[in-house]
């Protein structure tokens, strides 16, 4: 392996499902639009918390980015929400876990949208 490349070891169970999460969400991933995707997925309720948690390792791991928005329309009081993205590390990430545990990598639903890019790392 060169110095450049990172290893990526297998995710955990609810660090994939978020990041398959915010695959499938794209622009919209943010905290609770995540939870609530979560939560109709898993048939169980999924707290923000669980979520923050979550983002934040897979934001340590360089998997996701975010990025502070403020909303166009005012229904939100003008507040500013956390929107995440998908990195090409994060995509690698899922074909790994997915290697590891002979599945999709991105699931169902999301495989359409989700093999579209290479998940290799840039």
């Amino acid at each position: 392996m060169e110095e450049n490349e990172q290893y990526v070891r297998p995710l955990a169970h609810f660090e994939n499902a978020v990041l398959k999460s915010v695959l499938f969400l794209e622009g919209g991933a943010f905290p609770a639009n995540i939870a609530r995707d979560l939560s109709g997925k898993m048939g169980r309720n999924v707290s923000l918390a669980q979520v923050f948690v979550a983002l934040e390792r897979l934001e340590d791991k360089q998997l996701v980015s975010s990025k502070n928005e403020i909303p166009a329309s005012p229904t939100r009081g003008g507040r500013r929400r956390r929107v995440f993205k998908i990195e090409a590390s994060g995509r690698w990430a899922l074909s790994i876990t997915a290697a590891a545990f002979g599945a999709d990598p991105f699931g169902g639903h999301h495989g359409a949208k989700a093999l579209k890019e290479d998940p290799s790392p840039a």
